[in-house]
């Protein structure tokens, strides 16, 4: 005969739907098989969201692997009655347990960013915008393709050469930081998809629907809509940046950029100076050289000044702003002092499901945290009367900062440290020897599989010279077909220059002696003929 609980199981699984429930859940498997329980879900600006969910599985027994990089989307109600979706594809299946007829599983989807994390490549791009190149990256992924758009204040420029040498999401980061963009996710009305927008300007973010919320601290019975905690934080940072570049062209123009922290943020000990070489050529103009330096005060001046809330609002999400209202401390301030921009949102979520407190001892559950939650907030009890299935809580916690302010993202997400590498010297077809006024090449590396192997392989590299001097010193180009190292200044992908030869299995040495023959050895261009200065060691022999 079937338990006491295993008969209760099936009762309510003969009731349960997700008809006008907290939480709704669309999957590839229909309606009502993934019954959301219970959320924990993290976001943030340009990293996306991250969102956990337990489920209660109407059919026992479902093959996980079947959801995996699949589409679902989850919907919110709202306090006024209609829903809000959150799409995205999931990541992440496990079954935490049974009971009766009933499977108790634990989901994790993200926003289509999620998959850059799982794609590296080792390519190059010349006169591009960063926008052209995010863009590339981007279409390599089809749940990514039509589904981004830029909103920039201020385009990027022509990057004259860049390598991407690492992961998709490692490096659509760091072109990111550089260029102090930031991104959010429009959600579409229908559930079925999200679109990535990239800009550079908090006042070209959207509000939420309603743009006013006013601070309560209330009862539990009073959390709908409302900002219940409310606090601020100020952290020491540096206080200016100076950075240095420098151009081969011109070498002997030094160009140095700075930028101080306002006066506005306190009386900052005037010694916390960040000096950097930012690598050769990082600027070409001192306009670019200012803009590095303004990126990144307004980067310290963010992080200085931020706010953090718990609310019960469910509508929130990162990238939109609103307007405080009803707070002591900032009653008083004009409108534009009390605008705030959502950094990062977490969720807590409760469903008004029957059956949950059934899946409260399985391993892995979110019950705990949730229930930690809870209790930093003061609310250890569940909203609503005690017992009654269509009851359910959602929380949130976010961390905000004024809109008045530009945000720039940390530099977190740094350029890959480049050791040497060997590669192919290039050229146009048919010729031997490809140069500029500099004796710089061109070449293409071991690892290049987009390039066609001609004079677009790289930019001009220079050499590295037995010597080098205003019109004098050692030459002797290297030419096309040879071998070569490659290797990069500070280690940065983008610089890098030819510091070596070497000889390989279809181009030998011509003299093969134990070492006792040296000297150098030129060849006729398009023919077989050469100059030679050949030195013998041979004991006794000794000869020119």
């Amino acid at each position: 005969m079937p338990s006491p609980s295993q008969k209760d199981s099936s009762r309510s699984q003969a009731r349960m739907t997700q008809h006008r429930r907290l939480l709704q859940l669309d999957s590839p498997l229909g309606t009502d098989i993934l019954l959301p329980q219970r959320l924990i879900a993290t976001e943030r600006l340009s990293h996306g969201y991250e969102v956990s969910i337990d489920v209660l599985a109407t059919e026992v027994g479902i093959a996980l692997e079947q959801l995996i990089a699949q589409p679902v989307t989850l919907w919110i109600r709202q306090h006024q009655g209609h829903t809000l979706p959150l799409h995205g594809y999931v990541h992440s299946a496990r079954r935490l347990g049974s009971d009766g007829d009933i499977d108790f599983c634990q989901l994790a989807f993200s926003s289509w960013l999620h998959f850059l994390r799982f794609r590296k490549d080792a390519r190059i791009w010349q006169d591009k915008t960063t926008e052209d190149i995010l863009a590339d990256v981007f279409d390599c992924h089809p749940q990514a393709r039509g589904q981004y758009r830029f909103e920039l204040e201020r385009p990027s420029l022509t990057r004259s050469y860049c390598t991407q040498y690492e992961t998709d999401w490692h490096f659509v980061q760091r072109l990111m930081e550089e260029e102090g963009w930031f991104a959010h996710h429009e959600q579409r009305e229908d559930g079925s998809g999200h679109v990535l927008v990239i800009t550079d300007n908090t006042w070209s973010l959207p509000g939420l629907p309603q743009q006013d919320l006013a601070f309560h601290r209330a009862g539990p019975r009073d959390e709908l809509d409302k900002i219940l905690h409310w606090s601020a934080s100020r952290t020491l940072a540096s206080t200016s940046w100076r950075g240095r570049s420098d151009d081969y062209k011109s070498p002997r123009m030094q160009k140095e950029a700075e930028e101080q922290v306002m006066p506005e943020y306190g009386q900052l000990p005037a010694q916390l100076e960040m000096y950097e070489y930012t690598g050769a050529y990082s600027f070409a103009q001192l306009a670019q050289g200012n803009r590095q330096a303004d990126l990144q005060v307004e980067q310290w001046e963010s992080s200085m000044q931020r706010y953090a809330a718990v609310s019960g609002v469910r509508n929130l999400a990162c990238g939109r702003w609103f307007r405080l209202e009803e707070h002591p401390l900032h009653r008083k301030e004009a409108q534009s002092e009390r605008q705030f921009v959502i950094l990062a949102i977490d969720w807590f979520i409760e469903n008004n499901l029957p059956l949950s407190h059934q899946a409260l001892d399985f391993p892995g559950s979110l019950s705990p945290a949730l229930k930690t939650f809870k209790q930093s907030i003061g609310r250890e009890r569940d909203i609503g009367e005690e017992g009654n299935e269509h009851t359910g809580h959602c929380f949130n916690r976010v961390e905000v900062q004024r809109r008045k302010l530009p945000f720039r993202p940390a530099r977190t997400h740094q350029k890959p440290l480049m050791l040497p590498q060997t590669a192919i010297v290039v050229g146009p077809v048919g010729e031997e020897v490809h140069t500029d006024q500099l004796d710089r090449v061109k070449v293409q590396f071991r690892w290049d599989r987009i390039n066609p192997g001609n004079e677009a392989a790289s930019c001009w590299m220079r050499v590295s010279y037995p010597n080098a001097g205003e019109y004098w010193g050692a030459i002797q180009v290297p030419r096309i077909g040879q071998e070569v190292i490659v290797s990069f200044l500070n280690g940065d992908p983008d610089r890098p220059v030819v510091t070596g030869r070497l000889f390989n299995g279809e181009q030998r040495p011509q003299w093969h002696s134990n070492g006792r023959l040296s000297g150098v050895k030129s060849k006729e261009f398009g023919g077989t003929g050469f100059n030679q200065m050949v030195m013998d060691d041979t004991p006794e022999q000794n000869r020119i």
